[in-house]
């Protein structure tokens, strides 16, 4: 979802709240997330999970074949995310039901396919 999308969806659930008092606390929101990350490395929200600061450390991606010299990646900060338990569950059943409509759509299609008539 990209930031405007994010805006005109918070504000179609508000509708007494502007978009540029929406903008103005999504861009609280972030700065504080932002914040936080940068002062102890984690943002805890509750209810809703932990963002975390990990570093990533240097990987082999190859060795170069005439030196046999390893070629590595940079090591890197990454900011992960960890959703509390019940927003996981409530996920990973949206992704379930999904899967399981996709593969009755699916199955729907197929029987839906003339196959044609070969006289």
């Amino acid at each position: 979802m990209y930031h405007g999308e994010l805006v005109h969806a918070v504000q179609a659930r508000h509708l007494d709240i502007s978009t540029v008092q929406v903008e103005r606390v999504l861009e609280s929101l972030f700065q504080i997330i932002t914040d936080e990350l940068a002062i102890h490395d984690v943002a805890r929200i509750n209810e809703f999970g932990v963002f975390s600061v990990e570093y990533q450390y240097p990987k082999v991606l190859f060795k170069n074949t005439p030196s046999g010299k390893p070629i590595m990646t940079k090591g890197k900060y990454m900011v992960n995310f960890r959703p509390v338990d019940s927003l996981a569950d409530m996920i990973q059943r949206a992704e379930e039901s999904e899967s399981l409509e996709s593969s009755i759509n699916q199955r729907q299609e197929m029987s839906e396919i003339d196959i044609g008539d070969d006289t």
